[in-house]
């Protein structure tokens, strides 16, 4: 246990040093992403609906939603594990930074639900509150963290290229131009990610996706009262 904890705070001691600052402006890409959808759409109904269509008939023939209960559980959480991983990998090919428009997309589809429940005349607080804010609060960090973690490596895949510290400041990321420290070396980098990927990015997706399985599902039909959704 005490082992753990030590690589626990090894890995905000990290997170602070190289990743921060980062992740801080993937938060608010995400939410300002979420929040100029919810607007746009807001104005164009129509549009919101078919949007929202497109979403619900994507889950339903990626994740066996009617079935519900552990196999329920586990596509959720391969489904998100597959999108995190991937949005994070991405951040190996250089130029692109491609974890950003990963965020962007997620951002996309989260306005579209809350305008589409906006123009439904059902409350968009309870939504958020009882629908999306109990595993949201685990899935939306993980994504967050992941697609970070994945401009990170971009970053430094640039660097690497280019071989100069282009932002000038280790606080956007680890330093490789000179590798005279272990720490300052590509390899250590990698080694980081992996580390914060098993540390992190997964437990928060597997509490993600237990939620969302067990618990969101009851809070949503509490919420709605007998009323449709779509």
């Amino acid at each position: 246990m005490k082992k753990l904890q030590q690589l626990y705070i090894s890995e905000w001691q990290w997170f602070k040093s190289y990743n921060l600052r980062i992740f801080l402006v993937m938060t608010l890409v995400f939410f300002a992403v979420a929040a100029a959808s919810h607007i746009y759409l807001i104005g164009h109904p129509e549009l919101a609906e078919e949007k929202v269509m497109e979403i619900v008939k994507a889950l339903m023939e990626k994740l066996p939603v009617l079935e519900g209960g552990f196999k329920l559980f586990i596509a959720i959480f391969l489904n998100n594990f597959f999108v995190a991983t991937l949005s994070m990998l991405a951040g190996l090919i250089p130029f692109l930074f491609i974890p950003v428009w990963a965020v962007m997309i997620n951002a996309l589809a989260m306005g579209i639900i809350s305008s589409y429940v906006y123009i439904k005349g059902l409350n968009l607080f309870a939504l958020l509150i009882f629908g999306i804010a109990p595993h949201g609060i685990f899935e939306i960090p993980a994504f967050l963290y992941a697609g970070s973690l994945g401009v990170l490596l971009s970053l430094n895949v640039l660097r690497l290229i280019t071989n100069v510290n282009t932002m000038g400041d280790s606080s956007w990321g680890q330093p490789i131009s000179s590798a005279k420290n272990p720490e300052d070396s590509f390899m250590f980098l990698l080694k980081r990610v992996f580390r914060t990927w098993l540390l992190i990015i997964i437990p928060l997706l597997l509490l993600a996706a237990a939620i969302e399985t067990f618990i969101t599902p009851q809070l949503i039909q509490s919420m709605l009262g007998g009323q449709s959704l779509f």
